[in-house]
Parts: C-alpha cells; sequence; structure tokens
C-alpha cells in the first residue's frame, strides 16, 4: 500500500504559515486579493492549462490579476453546478422533468422575444 500523497508547499508557506504576500492583503505579484475570499484567507493551488488557455485567462484577467479571475470564474462554475442540482432535486420532487406542455404553458405565461 503506498501512502497518501501529500500536498507540496513552498518554503516560505512552510516557515511563515501563510502564502507570500497574504499578510498584506495582496497576491504573490503585488495585487489586491481583498474580496477573494470571505474569511480573508486564501490557499494556494496549481493548476496546470495548455498554453493558449493560460494566455487567454492572463489577457481578459487583465488588472484584476489571474487569481482573482480565477476565483471568480469557479465562484460562477459552483453556482451553476448548485443550480442544476437544485433543478434536478425540485424536478424530481414535483414528479419529474417538464412536459413539452408545462413548458409552453409556461412560455404563454411570459413571453418574450424570442417566443413571440
Amino acid at each position: 500500500m503506498t501512502a497518501p500523497a501529500v500536498p507540496r508547499r513552498s518554503g516560505a508557506l512552510r516557515r511563515s504559515g501563510q502564502a507570500p504576500g497574504d499578510a498584506e492583503g495582496r497576491d504573490v505579484e503585488g495585487r489586491d486579493t481583498e474580496g477573494t475570499d470571505p474569511g480573508g484567507h486564501a490557499v494556494r493551488v496549481t493548476v496546470t492549462l495548455p498554453p493558449d488557455l493560460a494566455a487567454e485567462v492572463r489577457e481578459r484577467a487583465g488588472d484584476r490579476g489571474v487569481s482573482r479571475f480565477v476565483v471568480e470564474a469557479l465562484r460562477r462554475r459552483i453556482q451553476q453546478e448548485n443550480l442544476r442540482f437544485l433543478v434536478a432535486d425540485l424536478a424530481e420532487a414535483s414528479g419529474g422533468p417538464f412536459t413539452p406542455e408545462e413548458l409552453a404553458d409556461a412560455d404563454s405565461l411570459w413571453p418574450d422575444e424570442n417566443n413571440r
């Protein structure tokens, strides 16, 4: 049996107990991290991206910085998944997914530009 994987830590984290820059509310590149985590704490995570995606993320992140961009994207993704779970639970509790007739009835009650 093999030993469980142990997360790797940077030397600075091991020595100080916090990631570089966290004490000042800034990331390692000096950008403000205020508001990126409700508890005011951050955990360093290493993510490997394809080069083209990494370049696009850096370009889109701009002044916000890559860390904040990724935090915002992950929070949106988690919200979307939570909504999917909620919809699935509601559909199951109500007897299954909506029928085409039920969807048509709902569309007729709340018309929008796409249904006209």
